[in-house]
């Protein structure tokens, strides 16, 4: 968790008291606006932002700063906050039911034994497997998918954002479908990013059709193959992008612009970055984790929303990043997940309000 660029750790804890703060209410603003199921089922498409990455973030984050304060105290916030408990109740609800309705067998996550992370119905899976073409186009994709993604590391702060695989769709000549997807390209919502003449895509797909490629599925997006290399098994391969209810194939004249503006973006990112003041390397990751969320109320047409969430999450992380820079030492919470042992749990379970256990 170092880099040269970014306090990793620094933006991680101002993302974690962010959403503390911030994101329980902020949730229940946007559910006036439309239902956990309603989003989604209406993130089950190619390209999608928000997508599972979201919902993982938003939990383990406010979590996350939950134990930090079990472990400053010993005993969970909930046991003596009624409101606490009612904020826990408002994340954990959220990320259940739209993940329920967001994954086409309505599990939370990735599970034993298939971790499996299947969201297309069978008509997108199908449009998918339309574009799908000859093979030897796989090493000018793998390139253009490698610099694109490049600019989207740079572009989301060295965090892996932007980046979703899923599957695995089984298809008619017994293949099945890997998607990997770049999404948030163009964004506008980072200070940083351009936002006058912003990459003029949003989302790149790829599917690979794969013969005999084991895949499992993280919970924060990622992927697992076996082999790891799997290009000698893709029989065809499609590149493209989703436009609105559309999918469009990219072809290498339009795939080269952008491949050279992301060139030109990356450049005038790394330039900017490196010029940032120490305080801004963690308090970035107020902007950073504002981006998680926002993509959910845009989904539920709630756009107008934003700016009161980034001036919420600024209140919040501004004074947090201020506070780590005046301490020799991050929260204990960096240690105690440095020495968790596997299998076991990183979160202590909900403890019941003191009224709610006077009566029983």
């Amino acid at each position: 968790m170092k880099s040269e660029l970014f306090d990793i750790r620094g933006r991680t804890w101002v993302g974690f008291e962010c959403y503390y703060a911030a994101a329980p209410a902020l949730l229940r603003t946007l559910c006036e606006h439309r239902s956990p199921e309603a989003l989604g089922r209406a993130m089950r498409r190619p390209g999608s932002r928000p997508y599972y990455l979201q919902l993982m973030i938003l939990m383990s984050n406010y979590l996350s700063a939950r134990e930090q304060r079990v472990l400053a105290t010993g005993t969970p916030p909930e046991a003596s906050d009624p409101q606490a408990d009612a904020d826990l109740a408002t994340v954990v609800d959220f990320v259940a039911r739209t993940a329920g309705a967001y994954r086409t067998d309505g599990a939370v996550m990735p599970t034993a034994p298939d971790f499996d992370m299947r969201i297309l119905s069978e008509d997108w899976i199908a449009r998918c497997a339309a574009l799908l073409g000859p093979r030897e186009r796989l090493p000018e994709i793998q390139r253009f998918v490698a610099t694109l993604s490049l600019y989207g590391f740079l572009l989301h702060g060295e965090q892996r954002d932007g980046t979703f695989d899923h599957g695995p769709y089984a298809l008619p000549d017994g293949t099945r479908l890997l998607v990997r997807e770049l999404n948030d390209l163009d964004n506008r919502l980072l200070p940083w990013a351009e936002h006058d003449d912003p990459l003029p895509i949003a989302n790149v797909c790829v599917a690979y059709a794969l013969r005999d490629v084991e895949m499992q599925f993280s919970l924060f997006g990622g992927s697992l193959t076996d082999p790891v290399d799997f290009l000698d098994r893709t029989e065809r391969v499609a590149l493209f992008t989703r436009e609105g209810d559309d999918l469009r194939a990219l072809e290498p004249d339009e795939m080269a612009a952008l491949a050279h503006r992301a060139g030109e973006l990356q450049l005038r990112l790394y330039q900017d970055v490196v010029a940032w003041p120490a305080i801004e390397r963690s308090r970035y990751g107020l902007y950073l984790y504002a981006n998680h969320l926002a993509p959910f109320f845009r989904l539920a047409g709630a756009e107008a929303a934003l700016p009161a969430l980034v001036a919420r999450f600024e209140a919040v992380g501004g004074p947090v990043a201020e506070a780590l820079a005046a301490r020799d030492e991050l929260p204990e919470i960096f240690t105690y997940y440095a020495d968790i042992g596997e299998g076991d749990s990183a979160f202590s379970p909900r403890a019941a309000p003191s009224r709610e256990r006077e009566r029983t």
